[in-house]
């Protein structure tokens, strides 16, 4: 079976949630903001869940637990729309999933895929416009991305393609490398494009684009 999970810290404890509003309001001045983290539990049964929930995803004296995020939601700021999830790119190495994972091993849970995001919930007036703001902000493309909340499944990861070869590198003559140079944008002098290409001469093959 797989299991959602939504983490929030009691207010005393809730130093991300306000960290995050202090930071969030140099965008937009009246903004509040309740941050979760989520735990999309893969191929753990209910009686597992329910011996290992307070020892490895919740801390009963500093945190709150919610199954829905509708009801994360309303716990804070009732009937809000205002809010999103994020979660790593697929690939994107996560310490939070890792050390989970570890910890079930160690109770013997053992096969259970880990896949934590975060939800970001808004006060109710936030204006449409400052709520793209926000997610701009928040979402770096490069590492992140939106999370979708309707679905629950393990992103596949992004399957390795093979790294272009620069052909006819090792045999092209001095007009051959100039016009390598130009079309990569090269910050290397001449002379030292051609010492690497003698290099993949000595070794017999054309490099990659990567190299």
């Amino acid at each position: 079976m797989n299991h959602r999970l939504f983490i929030q810290k009691k207010s005393n404890f809730d130093v991300i949630s306000q960290k995050t509003t202090i930071e969030l309001r140099n965008l937009v001045p009246t903004i509040v903001c309740k941050v979760f983290v989520i735990y999309d539990l893969f191929n753990i049964e209910e009686n597992q869940l329910q011996e290992v929930q307070n020892k490895v995803f919740v801390d009963p004296v500093t945190d709150i637990v919610f199954k829905y995020a509708e009801d994360a939601v309303n716990d804070n700021f009732p009937f809000s729309k205002n809010y999103f999830a994020t979660e790593y790119l697929p690939g994107q190495y996560n310490q939070r999933d890792d050390s989970a994972e570890q910890c079930l091993v160690l109770m013997n849970v053992e096969n259970v895929n880990v896949k934590s995001g975060l939800l970001y919930v808004f006060n109710n007036d936030l204006s449409a416009e400052d709520l793209q703001k926000v997610k701009n902000y928040l979402i770096n493309p490069i590492e992140s991305r939106q999370k979708d909340l309707s679905k629950m499944e393990i992103p596949a990861n992004p399957e390795a393609t093979d790294v272009p070869t620069i052909e006819g590198f090792i045999t092209t003559d001095i007009n051959g490398l100039e016009e390598v140079y130009k079309n990569f944008g090269l910050s290397l002098e001449m002379d030292d494009l051609v010492f690497i290409q003698d290099h993949f001469k000595s070794i017999n093959r054309n490099p990659t684009e990567t190299e």
